[in-house]
């Protein structure tokens, strides 16, 4: 199955005034749960249910609307006075509660309150959160996002779900794309707006309401600012519907030169993203320390003389362990061309592979050493492979590119993660075996699918392509995949990552992971009858 065949039956962009753009209707954001959280006038946080304050206050909005009323009837009675101390209380009263907002949002401090500081970056640890909010960042003119702002946001995003794109924002009420298009970026940052896999969650950071939009890119028009508008002005801005709240006009600022976000924006995070959370259906990474049968990655370059092929070997033996490792010189000591404290080595550069003889020569050289190890450009005869088994040598071959690969046991041995250093080699999973397992898996679950059958589990329209990009980056990483690594932790993180990938695709979709969908009945008489 062809990694091109997952978009054949993807939703068409259409583009507006030159950009892309969806129109479609309300169905499939029914699916989603109400989530919204409403202004602190209003009654605080609500997520499907009245919820209590974020932080206590110490007078509710009733009693507020109270003095005011009764301040007001007494006006009207011709009771000044009373009606002057109810509203100075009331005001008073007010006051206070926005200090503590502001304080609990990462403003100033209440008087008299004791300054703790708060250094937490939940944006930054959450594995939900942590690649998009680093490239806001690293970003144009980036406001760092309060803790407990930023704690409330992660709170409104739904399980599986993570963000793709943080960004600084404005909104206004109603569909005004063509008026919002000429506003700039408030100086404070006062919005932030991150789109998710799901849909938009857009945060204000003055008053901490939170905003969830599910569904696609957006309800109506996406236009983005002309190519000679630069930053603060550039950006898109799109018409947007939320549950519980009339339709609005969200603008998120982009620097016009960094076509990644729109990309991001349109077709989704799956080329691009670099963290993602973990998810049941996938099975943990294994520890690297514990896995075997991993040959590190080398500063290549073609051994045209034996000197060559001797640096070469001395920085293979640093990578696997021999970190002392140098090279004996120009006075060579008894064939030994690389030594360390745990042990020696000999280069040899030749036409024809090496015998038997010059494998029991380095044994015999020193046979206090720990670990013999020899390495050839030519290759080794039968008998020199039989001679290493029986005195404990071992074969490594660099080939014309400069890579280094282990011939026997004792060499395969010797370039397990650890095991140089501690003396005692790991007993875990096949570092090979193990990524072969999981390609294994993932492929097994795409042809299992039914990619166009797939497209009527999707949440909202369209977010079929969305997720598919997922997919076909994880394919195309795979099929792509190094020949080597730096370390074991690089390739375990490298595998582990791609069927996180992989899995985002079946998870949005209702599709059993590693499974697939199912959709393929067996016409076998005893698979019916069994």
């Amino acid at each position: 199955m062809s990694v091109e065949s997952y978009l054949v039956s993807a939703e068409r962009v259409r583009l507006i005034d030159g950009i892309p753009s969806r129109r479609t209707g309300d169905e499939g954001t029914q699916r989603q749960p109400i989530v919204l959280a409403r202004s602190f006038l209003r009654g605080g946080l609500v997520s499907g249910e009245k919820a209590k304050r974020p932080w206590s206050h110490p007078v509710s909005n009733k009693v507020l609307l109270i003095a005011v009323v009764v301040g007001a009837l007494g006006s009207a009675a011709g009771a000044p006075p009373i009606a002057i101390v109810l509203w100075g209380w009331a005001f008073i009263a007010w006051r206070k509660r926005k200090k503590e907002e502001r304080a609990a949002l990462g403003g100033a401090p209440v008087a008299g309150a004791p300054e703790v500081p708060d250094d937490r970056q939940p944006l930054a640890d959450d594995p939900r959160s942590a690649w998009a909010y680093r490239r806001y960042c690293g970003g144009l003119e980036p406001a760092p996002v309060s803790p407990v702002l930023a704690e409330r946001i992660l709170a409104t995003l739904q399980p599986g779900d993570h963000v793709e794109l943080i960004a600084d924002a404005a909104t206004c009420a109603g569909w005004q794309v063509d008026t919002m298009l000429k506003k700039a970026r408030p100086s404070s940052g006062a919005a932030i707006a991150l789109r998710t896999l799901r849909g938009w969650i857009v945060a204000d950071r003055k008053t901490a309401r939170i905003t969830v939009a599910p569904g696609p890119l957006a309800k109506g028009r996406a236009v983005r600012t002309a190519d000679a508008v630069t930053w603060p002005v550039s950006g898109l801005a799109m018409e947007l519907s939320a549950p519980d709240r009339p339709k609005f006009t969200l603008k998120v600022f982009l620097d016009r030169l960094n076509t990644v976000d729109l990309d991001i924006l349109e077709e989704g995070a799956g080329a691009h993203i670099r963290r993602l959370p973990e998810a049941p259906e996938v099975p943990p990474a294994p520890d690297p320390d514990t896995m075997t049968n991993f040959e590190p990655a080398l500063p290549t370059g073609l051994p045209t003389d034996w000197k060559a092929a001797e640096e070469i070997a001395q920085a293979h033996m640093c990578e696997i362990g021999f970190s002392d490792a140098r090279l004996t010189g120009a006075g060579r000591d008894g064939g030994i061309d690389v030594t360390s404290a745990l042990g020696v080595a000999q280069v040899k550069m030749q036409a024809l592979p090496v015998g038997a003889g010059l494998v029991q020569q380095l044994r015999g050289s020193r046979p206090d050493a720990a670990h013999h190890l020899f390495y050839s450009t030519s290759g080794y005869t039968s008998a020199a492979l039989e001679a290493a088994d029986q005195t404990h040598v071992g074969l490594f071959t660099i080939t014309s590119s400069g890579a280094v690969s282990a011939v026997n046991d004792m060499a395969q041995g010797l370039v397990r993660t650890s095991g140089i250093r501690s003396g005692v080699y790991p007993e875990g999973p096949d570092l090979k075996q193990w990524a072969q397992e999981l390609c294994d898996r993932v492929m097994t679950a795409v042809n299992s699918t039914d990619a166009k059958r797939a497209a009527h589990h999707e949440r909202y329209p369209g977010q079929w392509k969305r997720v598919a990009g997922y997919q076909l980056q994880a394919l195309k990483n795979l099929d792509n995949r190094p020949t080597t690594f730096e370390s074991a932790k690089a390739a375990v993180i490298f595998y582990h990552h791609n069927e996180l990938l992989a899995a985002v695709y079946f998870r949005e979709l209702g599709i059993p992971y590693p499974g697939g969908a199912g959709d393929k009945v067996s016409e076998e008489l005893e698979d019916f009858y069994s």
